[in-house]
């Protein structure tokens, strides 16, 4: 349980040794923490307990933990009704569609409902009725933080001709989610940022998704790359879901995998994702 600006620190850099820095700049073999420990975290003792209730909730339950709801490479252009000042232009995220179609090949082929493109809407989430069914729900989407409202965080959608939504999925209307999934995966950046509370961490996309039903949301702290994302992510789910793995051991060998590249050994690739709530 991190305090007040270790919120924004993943622990997973921290070294645990003394060390020499050489002059190639490499990263690969620096005593990370990752390296001995898988890590997770949560963001107070109220939704720590939250998380515990969830666990006796569900136990001796079946659920249908073997389905994902994925939502990817949704389509963009100029937004002019961003909540707080000014206008965002959003790019594409070219790896975010391989992203999702990656993940969805860890699962049945009847158990994985993916949404790309112009199907990643906002009312695909808010109608589709098995979402509170899935056991995975994954966003690899652009994601906008307003720390002073963080009610008005959201991830960015598609917004589809003659919408009557915004393509904006805001904090407050992921509140009145009904949500069953054992995880929720935001792949997108700064997702895990929010309004900074004493005592109660950050508030935000995290604790609204967490309110809705999900002990589990992986989030990210920083800007993050697309290409570096998707292979981080392919490696999670294939840790996950093929080789069984808890939450944090399969985000430790995926985070491990990355730091085997050279093109990727920097912490800015692989040390974004921090996993807040149950780590099983």
């Amino acid at each position: 349980m991190a305090d007040d600006i270790l919120n924004y620190l993943p622990f997973e850099v921290l070294l645990t040794e003394r060390t020499v820095t050489n002059n190639k700049g490499t990263f690969q073999g620096l005593p990370f923490l990752v390296r001995k420990y898988p890590l997770s975290y949560i963001q107070s003792s109220a939704v720590l307990n939250t998380v515990l209730s969830y666990r006796e909730g569900t136990a001796g339950r079946k659920q249908s933990t073997k389905s994902l709801i994925a939502f990817g490479d949704p389509v963009y252009g100029m937004k002019d009704n961003l909540p707080g000042e000014g206008t965002g232009k959003y790019s594409r995220l070219e790896y975010s569609g391989k992203e999702v179609e990656r993940i969805a090949s860890f699962f049945r082929r009847d158990s994985a409902e993916i949404y790309l493109g112009d199907q990643a809407t906002e009312e695909n989430v808010k109608l589709n009725e098995r979402l509170c069914k899935a056991g995975y729900l994954h966003f690899a989407t652009h994601g906008f933080i307003d720390e002073a409202k963080p009610d008005l965080s959201a991830l960015v959608l598609s917004q589809g001709n003659g919408s009557g939504e915004d393509g904006l999925l805001q904090a407050n209307e992921i509140f009145n989610l009904k949500l069953n999934a054992g995880l929720v995966v935001l792949s997108a950046c700064q997702t895990g940022l929010g309004k900074l509370i004493r005592g109660e961490g950050m508030v935000g996309l995290t604790r609204a998704f967490m309110y809705a039903g999900t002990p589990s949301v992986l989030v990210s702290l920083w800007s993050v790359s697309d290409n570096s994302t998707a292979l981080l992510m392919g490696e999670f789910y294939k840790n996950l879901i093929r080789n069984k793995l808890s939450k944090t051991d399969a985000l430790r060998k995926a985070q491990l995998a990355l730091m085997s590249d050279q093109q990727f050994a920097h912490p800015f690739y692989w040390a974004p994702f921090v996993l807040i709530g149950d780590w099983r």
